[in-house]
């Protein structure tokens, strides 16, 4: 957590130059799809994940969809961008889930790095949040932007 929070102080104080076109930010709007991990303690370590987000003047929406086995949880999520880069959005509502009884989907905090590498747009940091009983054990997630075919 202290980690995250070094990481957005610095990004937030760094200049407006982040290595990345003024275009950046429009390459956050799409599908994403990859992984979201648990620290030691969830019920999983690893899920699917996919955002399907859009980005205008640096406000973020769109919806996540979290998945393992046969349960999974659609949110609405809402968030900001900062220096092109810094994602920082939320799980604003439960629009769809099938869970195992006695389970509740956790409710997440993003803290997401936008990236290219080899020519590849990617989402990557940490995650934390809570239940209506208690926090979950946070993680990281890594998404990888999914480009249409025509």
């Amino acid at each position: 957590m202290l980690y995250s929070f070094y990481i957005m102080i610095l990004l937030l104080c760094s200049p407006p130059s982040s290595g990345l076109p003024d275009s950046a930010a429009s390459n956050l709007t799409g599908s994403w799809h990859g992984t979201i991990t648990q620290n030691d303690g969830g019920y999983r370590s690893t899920y699917a994940i996919d955002l399907i987000i859009s980005e205008k003047d640096g406000t973020v929406s769109g919806y996540s969809y979290v998945s393992v086995d046969d349960i999974y949880s659609q949110m609405t999520i809402k968030g900001t961008l900062a220096n092109n880069i810094l994602l920082n959005a939320r799980d604003v509502s439960i629009t769809k889930s099938e869970e195992n009884h006695g389970m509740e989907w956790c409710m997440k905090n993003y803290i997401l790095i936008l990236k290219k590498e080899d020519n590849v747009w990617k989402l990557e940091g940490h995650w934390n949040g809570s239940t209506s009983f208690s926090t979950c054990t946070p993680g990281k997630i890594y998404l990888k932007k999914i480009i249409p075919r025509a």
